[in-house]
Order: structure tokens, then sequence, then C-alpha cells
């Protein structure tokens, strides 16, 4: 599956999941569950690559009665200030994968103390937040797709419900808002992509 809408991305997460919990190899497990990690937060806001690699535990993304909340402070591309971000409860099977990284559910208050301070994202070979291209290529290999794609999907998805360009830069965390030209090509694309599938439609009937 090649997610290209919020829904198809949606899908595969919950596909990752099941893969991650039958994973007998430890290395890949880990590398699974840190996708699932991210793509508990890129599901809900479209962080940079930047800002999500520099997330960490108990500082910029908590676990607070069972749920988990974005504190970012500010982006690091921008310095935009960036509220409180509580995830909703879809998102919380995916983080605590992250932590729990195939251990107990009833370890997880522990294992959450025990990762505080630590990157989110990190690396079990080094202990460290994943470089960026490392983490591009473990997150391509199980989604499909770079993580910097996932922000265009973001954009699709909200030009698609016909939300306003000031929305939509806001919510990618923009400087400057996305520009009217870059909207309507935007909208233009999600067009010509409905009218193929239209046609997929109509021939698979036929057919």
């Amino acid at each position: 599956m090649n997610p290209m809408d919020m829904t198809a991305l949606a899908a595969k997460a919950i596909a990752l999941q099941g893969a991650a919990a039958a994973e007998t190899s430890l290395q890949t497990r880990h590398g699974l569950n840190t996708v699932l990690g991210a793509l508990g937060i890129l599901l809900f806001y479209p962080l940079r690559k930047e800002d999500l690699l520099s997330l960490q535990v108990g500082q910029h993304i908590k676990r607070e009665k069972g749920s988990w909340v974005l504190d970012l402070g500010f982006t690091s591309k921008t310095g935009t200030t960036v509220d409180l971000l509580f995830l909703p409860p879809e998102a919380t099977p995916f983080l605590d994968a992250c932590i729990l990284q195939g251990g107990q559910r009833s370890l997880l208050p522990q294992l959450y103390q025990a990762r505080c301070g630590t990157p989110l994202l990190v690396s079990r070979r080094s202990d460290q937040a994943y470089q960026k291209s490392s983490f591009s290529t473990l997150f391509k290999r199980w989604v499909t797709h770079p993580p910097h794609i996932i922000r265009t999907i973001w954009c699709d998805e909200l030009v698609a419900r016909g939300d306003r360009p000031e929305t939509i830069s806001s919510a990618l965390q923009h400087r400057s808002f996305l520009s009217r030209k870059a909207y309507e090509i935007s909208a233009a694309k999600i067009r010509r992509l409905r009218a193929m599938g239209q046609q997929r439609e109509i021939i698979q009937k036929l057919g």
C-alpha cells in the first residue's frame, strides 16, 4: 500500500502496529515502533523532520493522564511559537508503542520515566536521536514515503477540505502564508487525481 491521503496513512499505521507486535527481531521491532511513534505525531500534526527528531520525552512530548501532549515552545526553522497541543486518544497507542518497544503495558510508567530526557525517536545503535538521513531511510522503508511527504499529504487534505491558505500555512508552521498560486496548484493536482480515480472506477466497472 502506497498511502497518498490521510485515511490511507492511518490504515498504514494500524497495519504497522500489527507487524511490530508480530516481529521477533529486536532491531526490526525497534525500527517499526520508532516509526509508529513518529506517525503518532505526524497523523495529527505535520511537524518538520528536524522538529520531530529533536523531541525529548518528558520535555517536548509528555504523557499526562493517559494521553500525550506536544510542548514544542517554537519550531526550529521559523521560530514560530507553538501552543500546547493535546494529541487525541487515537495517537496514544502509537506513541505508547514507541516507549514500550514490545514490553508489557504494565511497564509503561516505569519505561516512560526511564526515557525522560532522551529523544523520542532514538536509535538503538547509538542511544541518540536518529540522524535525518537514517530516519528518512527507516521511515520510507515502512511507510513507502519519506517523512517530508506527509506534510504534502496534509496540505492536499486541507486544500481538499476547502481550508483557507492561512489555515494551511498555520498547520504547516510556515513563516508566511501559503500563496494563492501554491494553493491553486495543490487544488488542481487534487482535481486531476480525483478525475483519474473516477476514470479507473469506470474502466474497472466496464472490465
